[in-house]
């Protein structure tokens, strides 16, 4: 592989974060819950488990869609900018092996982009295979 083509799947992974930030499946975790109601209806919670023989059960419960939508809208400015911390770090990555920047620095933008928090082990393993493919960097740990 040739160096411009590394750069041209690096910046491809960007891009694609751009065109279609929405492509990943942001799941939420809640542990714990109180449930309040003030009448109506929006709130199901049904009994689960309690198999014969069984001295426990548990809940399962969902709230109608004002409350997803709360959790988007509160979830959505980090989302953004952890999608353009992404982008960022493949950016600059890319930019480096274009202006050929020494290996160390190469090496360096590449376990940036991998500390992050929010980024899909997938794009980090791809960047860091095409610049070894292309011979950019050597003994990507």
């Amino acid at each position: 592989m040739e160096t411009d083509e590394a750069v041209a799947i690096i910046r491809a992974m960007a891009d694609s974060l751009a065109h279609d930030p929405s492509q990943f499946d942001w799941s939420v975790m809640v542990v714990g819950q109180k449930i309040v109601s003030h009448g109506g209806t929006g709130l199901v919670a049904t009994a689960i488990g309690g198999a014969p023989g069984s001295q426990a059960i548990g809940n399962f419960a969902s709230a109608s869609a004002p409350t997803s939508i709360d959790i988007e809208r509160a979830s959505a400015g980090r989302i953004a900018e952890a999608t353009q911390e992404i982008r960022d770090a493949l950016n600059d990555l890319a930019s480096a092996v274009e202006q050929k920047q020494s290996e160390a620095v190469v090496k360096d933008l590449l376990a940036r982009l991998r500390r992050l928090q929010v980024i899909p082990t997938i794009i980090g393993d791809i960047a860091a295979a095409a610049l070894s493919m292309a011979d950019v960097v050597h003994q990507i740990t």
